[in-house]
C-alpha cells in the first residue's frame, strides 16, 4: 500500500470513529431520557440509570429568566444526584423528556453535547393536586469515554420555562423547582 493510500485510509478510519462516537452519544442521551422518565414514572430502577454516569458526575439545573441564568441547583457525585432525584420523584407523577437538535463535538475520549429539551409533566403541587406542566430548555453536557464506553460526566439543564399547560408560554418565567425541592426536603 502506498504512503498516500495509507494516509487516506487512516483519515477515513478517524472520520468513521468520530461518526460512531457521535452516534453512541446520541444513543446515550436517548437512554438518559428514557431511563429518567422510567424512574420518574416508577418503571425503572435508579441503579440502571446511574450506570450511564461517571462516579463524579455533576448535575446543574439552572433557571433562565429574561436571558439571565439564576442561582442553580447543583448535585456533585452520584449520591447527591440520587438525593436530588428522590426529591423530584416525590413531586412528579408523570414526566416525558423530548430531546432534540443534538450538536456534538468529539475530541478523542472527551466530548460535549448541546440539546433542546421539551418536558411534559404532571407535578404534585403544595396542596397535593396534580398539575399538568410543560417546559422548555437546553442541555449542555460533557461526556467521557471509559473502557470504550461513553458516559455522562456532567449535564447542565438551562430551564427557560416550566408552566401549567393551559397557561401557554407567553410571558411565563421559569417555574422554580427549588420551591418544590425545598418543600420535599423540609417536610
Amino acid at each position: 500500500m502506498s504512503e498516500e493510500m495509507a494516509k487516506r485510509l487512516h483519515e477515513l478510519e478517524a472520520k468513521v470513529q468520530k461518526l460512531e462516537d457521535i452516534e453512541a452519544i446520541i444513543k446515550l442521551k436517548e437512554r438518559y431520557a428514557r431511563l429518567g422518565d422510567d424512574i420518574l414514572n416508577s418503571k425503572a430502577s435508579r441503579e440502571e440509570a446511574f450506570e450511564i454516569l461517571t462516579d463524579d458526575v455533576v448535575m446543574t439545573h439552572a433557571f433562565v429568566s429574561d436571558g439571565v441564568e439564576q442561582k442553580p441547583i447543583v448535585a456533585e457525585g452520584k449520591q447527591a444526584l440520587i438525593k436530588h432525584t428522590d426529591a423530584v420523584m416525590k413531586t412528579t407523577d408523570y414526566c416525558v423528556h423530548l430531546i432534540s437538535n443534538p450538536c456534538i463535538e468529539v475530541n478523542g475520549n472527551e466530548a460535549t453535547g448541546k440539546w433542546y429539551i421539551h418536558l411534559l409533566c404532571t407535578i404534585i403541587d403544595p396542596n397535593g393536586e396534580k398539575v399538568s406542566m410543560w417546559g422548555q430548555g437546553r442541555y449542555e453536557d460533557e461526556y467521557v469515554k471509559i473502557g470504550g464506553e461513553w458516559k455522562v460526566k456532567s449535564f447542565k439543564f438551562l430551564q427557560e420555562f416550566f408552566a401549567p399547560a393551559g397557561a401557554g408560554w407567553d410571558n411565563v418565567k421559569a417555574y422554580d423547582m427549588r420551591e418544590v425541592r425545598d418543600r420535599v426536603e423540609n417536610g
